[in-house]
């Protein structure tokens, strides 16, 4: 099958860009596949549309069937951490959990927001690590 076939059976004009093709892709198929039971030709159909996007995929003209999965949003990518960070702090020092993941996650922020303010990377850099000194020698005593 060729471009021109390809863009008929897809029921779309040449110059539909990937978004467009797929939508028809998809809205011929889910038809199809409502008629598969009733029509015999529906298989057929489906087998032709399969090849039609297929062959306008090959040429760049549209995206993969599968979409990668979306990129989760930066405030859950932080929560996670958070969490993976309350926990680890947890087991490694009971009885203070509080205190040390509130003032963890507290300079965690504060970091975040200086780099993101427009400071230098290795100045964040050095204040970071002097807090995290700072605040851990009083627990690290303690174990």
């Amino acid at each position: 099958m060729n471009r021109r076939e390809a863009y008929r059976v897809l029921c779309v004009a040449p110059s539909a860009d990937a978004e467009l093709v797929e939508r028809a892709y998809r809205h011929l198929t889910r038809k199809c596949r409502a008629e598969e039971g009733r029509d015999g030709e529906a298989e057929v159909r489906l087998v032709e549309l399969k090849e039609a996007y297929n062959v306008l995929a090959a040429n760049g003209k549209t995206p993969a069937l599968r979409h990668p999965p979306p990129e989760p949003p930066l405030l859950d990518v932080f929560l996670l951490w958070a969490r993976e960070l309350a926990a680890s702090t947890a087991a490694r020092w009971e009885g203070h959990v509080t205190e040390i993941a509130v003032l963890t996650a507290c300079l965690g922020v504060l970091t975040a927001l200086a780099f993101l303010a427009g400071a230098d990377l290795l100045l964040t850099m050095l204040v970071a690590a002097v807090a995290v000194i700072t605040i851990w020698s009083p627990w690290r005593r303690l174990r």
